[in-house]
């Protein structure tokens, strides 16, 4: 049978705080090709993808961790856009800044891959950061892992050097073009964990190298478990 893409559109029930109803509903159109657009990617809204770096982020009541968390995103050299899918929070998120797009899904229960997929399909720059909504970066991240198309980089929590680092391992920095490749992350895995480790076994199948994240450049904001797994109530 026709493999199945990981990926699904889910976009009926999202609201960019930008974009008018009406504009919406259009750039969900898949732009017609002419001669000149014929090699173009385009995100899920129609906009081009363009040489540069997003920031993709999903986020459900978890707000104030998220509000540390974009402080050093916002702070941090060469990042072009950040992406943050907010998924029914109670409070919802908004942040005035325009490096920052906001997509809310309203009325559905947490569903981790999902959110990361929408907030990956939103992006519009040539390589993208999956940073969970607890996960502080310093200035200088970016220009410490130099990324092209045959590497990837991720956590590893077999390399924590302390406890509160082994949750590092949902980190993720690599070229759109390659998590399209692997067909973003599984949605059948919505429960707590394996979806890191499943896109990453999927981007090795594609002879994709995995690089360690420098984990002097990283950090996870510390906080129970119960509040890590709220939302799978």
């Amino acid at each position: 049978p026709q493999k199945r893409s990981a990926i699904l559109m889910a976009t009926s029930c999202v609201i960019l705080q930008e974009i008018s109803a009406q504009k919406q509903e259009m750039a969900l159109l898949k732009p017609t090709p002419s001669p000149s657009t014929m090699n173009k990617e385009y995100n899920i809204l129609g906009s081009p993808i363009t040489e540069g770096i997003s920031i993709f982020s999903a986020c459900k009541d978890r707000i104030k961790n998220l509000d540390k968390s974009i402080e050093s995103w916002i702070a941090c050299k060469n990042i072009d856009e950040i992406i943050v899918v907010d998924w029914n929070s109670k409070q919802k998120i908004n942040y005035q800044n325009p490096k920052i797009k906001i997509a809310r899904v309203d009325s559905e229960k947490w569903a981790i891959t999902r959110s990361f997929n929408l907030a990956a399909r939103l992006c519009s720059k040539s390589k993208m950061c999956k940073l969970d909504a607890d996960y502080v970066i310093e200035e200088d991240f970016f220009c410490c892992h130099p990324l092209n198309e045959n590497v990837f980089y991720a956590g590893d929590w077999r390399l924590a050097r302390t406890e509160n680092e082994k949750y590092l391992n949902g980190f993720l920095y690599l070229n759109r073009k390659n998590f399209i490749k692997a067909n973003g992350y599984n949605e059948r895995l919505q429960k707590y964990g394996f979806d890191d480790a499943d896109i990453k076994q999927r981007l090795f199948r594609l002879g994709i190298k995995c690089l360690d994240v420098n984990l002097d450049k990283i950090t996870h904001i510390k906080h129970s478990d119960q509040h890590r797994t709220h939302n799978y109530h």
